[in-house]
């Protein structure tokens, strides 16, 4: 599995060169058998998403691709958590960001039994 949050850090040195350098990775990892990208809608505000699908471009179906949300993504009383509202949007935003018409794998991001959505999380496993 490749976590794809630091492929993506503006701490690389420009944008254009970071996401060359990423997409390089992403197609090194997968020569050496990994592809299992995971990735998450704030990693970035999205960009690690964008520069995942660029990577993927015409080889979607080699790769497994997982990501999550949960966190907050802006002001709006509905930019995180687990209502269904912020998940079908983030969802969409997600599948843009990535271009693509399916994730393999959604995942709450640190979703502990503290965390509001934590506790949503826990009673819909309970019910």
């Amino acid at each position: 599995m490749l976590e794809f949050w630091q492929c993506a850090s503006p701490l690389w040195h420009s944008r254009q060169s970071h996401s060359r350098e990423s997409i390089r990775l992403i197609h090194h990892a997968y020569d050496l058998g990994i592809n299992l990208i995971d990735n998450a809608n704030r990693y970035t505000g999205g960009v690690a998403e964008e520069i995942h699908g660029r990577a993927m471009k015409g080889r979607r179906t080699d790769f497994v691709v997982a990501t999550k949300l949960v966190k907050r993504v802006g002001h709006r009383p509905n930019d995180e958590g687990l209502s269904r509202v912020h998940i079908m949007q983030e969802v969409e935003n997600i599948l843009r960001r990535l271009d693509t018409d399916y994730v393999d794998l959604l995942q709450a991001h640190d979703c502990g039994l503290g965390h509001a959505a934590g506790r949503n999380a826990a009673c819909l496993l309970t019910t």
